[in-house]
C-alpha cells in the first residue's frame, strides 16, 4: 500500500527486454511508455576480480566450491559478491547478511586448514529481509515475522544500528536521525501534485 500510495507499480516475475527512447518492453509482453528510464540493478564483480587469473563464471564471478575456496587454487578463499559458489545448497544471494556468513565460514576453514582439521561446507540460511520505504515505514521479515508501517520502521532503525558493531558509527546516525526530527524535510523527498506527472520534457 505504501508503494501504490507513491504511484509505484512493483512487477513480478518478469524481465526487461529491451529499453526504447519512449517505452520500455518485459517479458510478459507489455510495453510500458516512458519517458525517462532509470536503471538500477544488476551487480557485476570490481575490475581488480577481472584482472586475477582465476577460474570465473559466465558473469565474471570467482569460482569457489563449498568450502568457499578458490577453484584450482589450494589454500585461497574468496567470498561476497564477487564469488560464485558450486554446491548443492539454495543460492546465494548477493546480500550482507550472506557475505557476513561466508566470511564467517571462510575464517573458520582456513583455521582448520592450518591446524590440518577437517573443514565445513558452508550453507547460507537466509535470517530475513528489511526494506526501508522512507518517511517512516518500513517493510520486515525476520525469521518469519513480517512488519510492516512505523513498526517496521522501528525495526528497521533497531537491526540497522546492531549491525553497524562500532558504538561511534552507531552514535553518528543516532544523531544524524535525531537531526532529521527538527529539521525540515530534504526537498528530494518532497512530492508534487499527484495530478501531474512527475517528469517534464
Amino acid at each position: 500500500r505504501r508503494l501504490a500510495s507513491q504511484r509505484i507499480e512493483v512487477i513480478n516475475d518478469a524481465k526487461v527486454e529491451e529499453v526504447r527512447p519512449d517505452a520500455v518492453v518485459i517479458s510478459d509482453g507489455r510495453t510500458i511508455p516512458t519517458r525517462t528510464t532509470i536503471w538500477a540493478a544488476g551487480i557485476e564483480p570490481p575490475p581488480l576480480v577481472g584482472n586475477l587469473d582465476l577460474q570465473k563464471d559466465h558473469r565474471g564471478r570467482i569460482l569457489i566450491d563449498q568450502y568457499l575456496r578458490v577453484k584450482g587454487r589450494p589454500g585461497v578463499y574468496a567470498v561476497g559478491d564477487c564469488t560464485s559458489i558450486q554446491y548443492d545448497g539454495p543460492p546465494v544471494p548477493a546480500l550482507a547478511q550472506a557475505a557476513e556468513q561466508e566470511g564467517k565460514r571462510a575464517a573458520s576453514n582456513l583455521a582448520a586448514e592450518i591446524e590440518n582439521k577437517v573443514p565445513v561446507p558452508f550453507r547460507y540460511r537466509s535470517v530475513g529481509q528489511l526494506v526501508d520505504l522512507g518517511e517512516g515505514s518500513a517493510l520486515v521479515d525476520i525469521l518469519g515475522v513480517n512488519l510492516s508501517g512505523l513498526l517496521g520502521a522501528y525495526v528497521w532503525k533497531a537491526v540497522y544500528l546492531y549491525e553497524l558493531g562500532y558504538d561511534l558509527n552507531r552514535a553518528h546516525v543516532l544523531a544524524d536521525w535525531t537531526i532529521d526530527l527538527f529539521t525540515r524535510p530534504d526537498t528530494s523527498k518532497l512530492f508534487e501534485d499527484p495530478n501531474q506527472p512527475r517528469v517534464r520534457t
